[in-house]
């Protein structure tokens, strides 16, 4: 399990980290949009540190020989199981959208600057379907249900992977755990990875044209 390692402690300890580190940053200076990234900038850099991440994932299931399954079984079950997810986190993220901004929601601002067309961002979420599907809910799963069983492991997986999104505060935090813990369910009723992926694609385009709508409608209304 050596290979096994660096990967454990990227999304167990460095991630959680740098996550804390940039919420609590954000808080704490609550900087101007001019001092932050731009979405394209932030769009790139999260690129980069999902490809990481997948690699470290890739190394683990290679030097370990873990058994990670990428393809899903379409049935019925699967197919309810995916729609009922995807509709129910797209109405959270238009309430979470209508949410107003406060203090330290600078990066939201500028997030919500991005469309659903736009080629770096489109990079950008497929990269996270893909490696976040694969690196937590196939690789970390695995990893955690060998010593302690599926439902530890699936567990284990979610609240991990909800502490890494913790830049978005604790909202974003806990969203993401119960987001993690339904892909979890549809990757062990489906049997693979695939579906996961296409449904968390999908939610993220949906999440980002939801954002980019909802910011134009509050930029024309002071108009009004």
């Amino acid at each position: 399990m050596l290979f096994t390692i660096p990967f454990l402690l990227a999304v167990g300890v460095v991630l959680p980290v740098l996550a804390w580190s940039s919420h609590r940053w954000l808080r704490t200076t609550n900087p101007t949009q001019e001092a932050l990234p731009s979405a394209r900038a932030l769009g790139l850099q999260t690129v980069l540190l999902q490809a990481l991440i997948a690699g470290l994932a890739g190394l683990a299931v290679w030097g370990a020989g873990l058994n990670v399954t990428w393809l899903s079984s379409f049935t019925a079950a699967s197919a309810l199981i995916a729609t009922g997810i995807l509709v129910v986190a797209i109405v959270v993220a238009w309430l979470e959208g209508r949410r107003p901004l406060g203090p330290g929601d600078e990066m939201r601002r500028t997030l919500r600057s991005v469309g659903a067309t736009d080629p770096v961002w489109l990079l950008t979420i497929t990269a996270a379907a893909v490696s976040e599907e694969f690196a937590y809910r196939g690789v970390l799963t695995v990893i955690l249900s060998e010593p302690f069983g599926i439902a530890i492991g699936s567990v284990g997986s979610a609240v991990v992977f909800g502490v890494s999104h913790f830049g978005q505060g604790w909202r974003g935090a806990a969203y993401s755990a119960v987001f993690g813990l339904s892909m979890q369910s549809l990757i062990l009723v489906s049997g693979g990875l695939s579906l996961a992926i296409i449904v968390h694609l999908s939610y993220d385009l949906c999440a980002l044209e939801l954002g980019r709508r909802l910011a134009a409608r509050e930029r024309e209304e002071p108009a009004a």
